[in-house]
């Protein structure tokens, strides 16, 4: 059978002005499985330019001195149209459960700019030799390998709690030593909300992502996690009144009709869904305006205590919280913005998570 390895989800990114022309991507990847055979997704979803791969390659070993080459439609230089993605053949490629993989590509496009790419704050599983706006990520967010294992796949999905990659990163780290066969993915997208797609006035504005609601299907479930772990909802109530306009602030009923929709598509196609409560924002400032107020931390509070009542819900919320000030995060675990984990954060916060999921593995 075939199953995912490792995958991450992109985003929109066309204000970096990333050139491809004059790099070489290089990624070690961390996985957990073993395989007979291997095949890569390229993305270029949000370029209206076709990206032509000149040369993938992967490798068991970061000199590539036995590399093997990746083909589409047995060519080992192949085009990726604008506003698609592709999987590329699969090639015979022996791989154990505890190798790391490298993968080497050269790309280029006519403009000389890409879009389509991923900026992840941690490098624990997937690690770039690019650092821009992050671990930063194009051309491939796929690996699949033919396995003749049973694995197991948990898929993270969220926002930009999930995209920084320091708690997920932490759980799969530990997962991994303890757990054959099972392999995880990131579906989170900085700025991304749950029931809009992006707005406002900031220049990340497109790479905010459709609404968590419309991206569901896509960017999660047609990947066949077997546990999906969403953490997402903060930016529907962080977002407006300051980068957008207040009046898209949901009520808690709305927000809780976005949720039974992740819900009831997961229970479509028979994949469990874990959630986790919306965590502390007060003191945040976003686009140099206050984020909270009395009325968002009620509507918070009312979502989460629907969530913990009506679908399997882990409350990170009152795990992160400051014991003193439950509106706000923690200071042993905030990155300074009062909103975001910081890297030790995520990594004890990962570590809790484990164990909460254990029984859900």
């Amino acid at each position: 059978m075939e199953k995912i390895a490792w995958h991450q989800v992109f985003s929109n990114y066309q204000n970096l002005n990333f050139r491809p022309n004059q790099h070489v991507e290089h990624l070690h990847i961390r996985q957990n499985l073993a395989g007979t055979a291997i095949r890569l997704e390229l993305s270029n979803r949000f370029d209206a330019v076709p990206l032509i791969i000149d040369n993938l390659r992967i490798s068991l070993n970061p000199d590539f001195n036995d590399a093997t080459s990746v083909t589409l439609n047995h060519q080992s230089s192949f085009t990726i149209p604008a506003h698609q993605q592709l999987w590329t053949d699969k090639v015979p490629f022996q791989i154990q459960r505890d190798n790391a993989l490298y993968v080497e590509l050269s790309a280029h496009n006519e403009t000389n700019t890409l879009a389509t790419a991923a900026g992840v704050f941690s490098n624990n599983i997937a690690q770039s030799n690019l650092k821009l706006n992050g671990n930063f990520i194009y051309g491939v967010s796929s690996i699949a390998f033919e396995t003749a294992q049973q694995p197991f796949t948990v898929a993270f999905f969220g926002d930009s709690l999930t995209n920084q990659a320091y708690f997920t990163d932490q759980v799969l780290t530990n997962l991994y030593q303890t757990t054959p066969n099972l392999s995880g993915f990131n579906a989170g997208i900085a700025g991304n909300r749950l029931l809009r797609s992006g707005t406002g006035t900031s220049q990340w504005t497109p790479s905010f992502g459709p609404a968590g609601v419309q991206r569901f299907r896509n960017d999660v479930i047609s990947y066949q996690p077997n546990l999906i772990i969403s953490l997402i909802g903060i930016n529907d109530l962080v977002h407006p009144g300051t980068n957008s306009p207040l009046s898209e602030l949901p009520t808690a009923s709305q927000m809780i009709a976005g949720y039974q929709q992740l819900a009831n598509e997961a229970a479509v196609h028979n994949i469990p869904l874990v959630m986790l409560t919306i965590t502390p924002f007060a003191n945040t400032l976003n686009a140099d305006l206050p984020a909270w107020s009395p009325e968002k931390e009620q509507i918070r509070q009312q979502v989460n205590q629907w969530l913990l009542a009506n679908i399997p819900t882990i409350d990170l919320a009152s795990f992160v919280a400051d014991p003193a000030a439950k509106q706000t995060l923690a200071a042993n675990l905030d990155s300074g913005d009062h909103l975001h984990f910081s890297e030790l954060g995520g990594i004890q916060i990962g570590n809790w998570l484990t164990n909460q999921l254990q029984s859900y593995l």
